[in-house]
């Protein structure tokens, strides 16, 4: 294990950025009014392969991590701006293969102002190889556990982390001999990974979600994967930190894959959660996991081969239920629900996904605020920056003091990029990939085979 200094990095498309907002500021004429939701703005293509991870307190410390995958490297990228400036704080790179990152994952406490992230990298293919890191410090320094993942026995990004200082839940799909050499089921560490033991082995489990009020509940909940199936239910439950489970799943598509499992911030007044089938409906609970109803496609049909929205990537308030909102990035859009599932408004016609919401900063310019010529940036190596890149009015949605992040195709294009909104979905604006300089100031892992 080598250790190497952060690269700063900028972001880049400086011209293009200032061309789009200046046009984006001139605002349409009369001619040119909007009906129906805002059109997403003509950004930079991103790879389908890129992610963004915003911070469970960014509306505190405006921290944002952009996790990369080229050829024969991967990393993670670290703003504590708002996305404005990026160091470089993992990488890890081979010869003669393809490193990704199949787990992110950022615990939802917080030691003074840093947080502690969680990583697996798959390394290499043949033989298997898989690292697991994890840092309290946001990034800056890192420590190596053991990985809970060998081959392809755990989904993508399916590591959660408990509101315990060192406790995280990994669904496991099948067994595997390589690694850990754990079965299908729940694995679960209470010291940051670096031991690992099973709690649940009966089935298969896709995927795991936890109470905010783990440390007090110990609640948490599993989906089984396609197929599986226990006491004539795919949904199980535990209320003492998986040392016993029961099933929960009434009303549920049996027949169909569930793929996501979100749980409300406020799980402790609210008992919710929402769990999307894929191709099909977004189902609610509101009695921690017992029964449950769909509330998407708006009108149905519910529990159909194909609804025509593909996965359905939902997302609450981070303020429910005082703020009964809940967003569904889709195939045929991004939709969002003011009354808690009840009724549904499109935001953009165009398809989303990896979609994240958070609270806006408390600091940050109000909503009618415009960009001027103040946030234009010099960078030292005399660049401009213009931010934000581009910005698109909408005319119909509320204004919410959220942040919504998520990856949409581009209009007029098969192409995808990045986009952020800053007030609940009404306006956009690109994201554009940063580019790595060669600047030094933080330590970096460079992780080699």
């Amino acid at each position: 294990m080598i250790v190497h200094t952060v690269r700063r990095v900028w972001p880049v498309g400086a011209g293009l950025a200032l061309l789009v907002s200046l046009l984006a500021l001139a605002g349409p004429g009369p001619a040119q009014a909007q009906q129906g939701p805002p059109v997403l703005p003509v950004c930079p293509e991103t790879s389908s392969v890129y992610r963004l991870f915003p911070s469970p307190f960014f509306d505190a410390d405006q921290t944002l991590f952009w996790m990369y995958r080229d050829l024969f490297r991967t990393g993670v990228l670290r703003s504590t701006d708002n996305g404005r400036t990026w160091f470089e704080v993992l990488s890890s790179s081979q010869t003669l293969s393809n490193p990704w990152i199949t787990q992110f994952e950022i615990a939802p406490l917080r030691q003074e102002t840093y947080l502690a992230i969680y990583v697996v990298i798959n390394v290499t293919w043949f033989p298997p190889t898989f690292h697991f890191l994890w840092s309290e410090d946001s990034g800056s320094t890192w420590q190596e556990g053991s990985s809970p993942c060998a081959e392809a026995d755990c989904y993508n990004y399916s590591l959660r982390t408990a509101s315990r200082p060192g406790v995280l839940f990994q669904p496991r799909t099948w067994y595997s001999s390589v690694g850990t050499g754990l079965p299908e089921g729940v694995a679960r560490t209470e010291d940051h990974g670096v031991t690992w033991q099973q709690v649940w082995a009966e089935t298969p489990v896709a995927q795991v979600a936890i109470s905010p009020n783990f440390d007090q509940d110990e609640t948490l909940f599993g989906v089984l994967p396609y197929g599986a199936q226990i006491s004539n239910t795919n949904f199980i439950l535990s209320h003492d930190a998986g040392e016993t489970w029961h099933p929960g799943g009434g009303g549920l598509c049996s027949a169909y894959w569930l793929a996501q499992l979100t749980i409300s911030p406020g799980f402790a007044r609210d008992r919710t959660l929402l769990l999307s089938s894929d191709r099909s409906s977004l189902f609610m609970s509101e009695d921690a996991g017992l029964t449950w109803r769909a509330i998407f496609p708006p009108g149905g049909p519910f529990c159909n081969y194909d609804t025509g929205y593909e996965l359905i990537d939902a997302v609450f308030s981070p303020d429910y239920p005082d703020d009964p909102t809940i967003y569904a990035a889709t195939y045929q859009g991004l939709y969002a629900s003011y009354d808690a599932g009840r009724s549904w408004t499109l935001l953009v016609g165009n398809s989303s996904s990896n979609l994240s919401v958070r609270r806006a900063p408390s600091a940050g310019r109000s909503h009618i605020e415009r960009t001027t010529y103040g946030d234009v940036r010099s960078t030292v190596d005399g660049h401009r920056v213009f931010l934000p890149l581009a910005t698109v009015q909408g005319s119909g949605p509320p204004y919410k003091p959220q942040m919504l992040f998520m990856r949409a195709t581009i209009p007029g294009s098969y192409g995808g990029a990045h986009y952020r909104s800053d007030d609940g979905g009404r306006t956009w604006q690109c994201m554009t990939p940063p580019e790595v300089r060669t600047r030094a100031y933080l330590p970096l892992l460079r992780i080699r085979s």
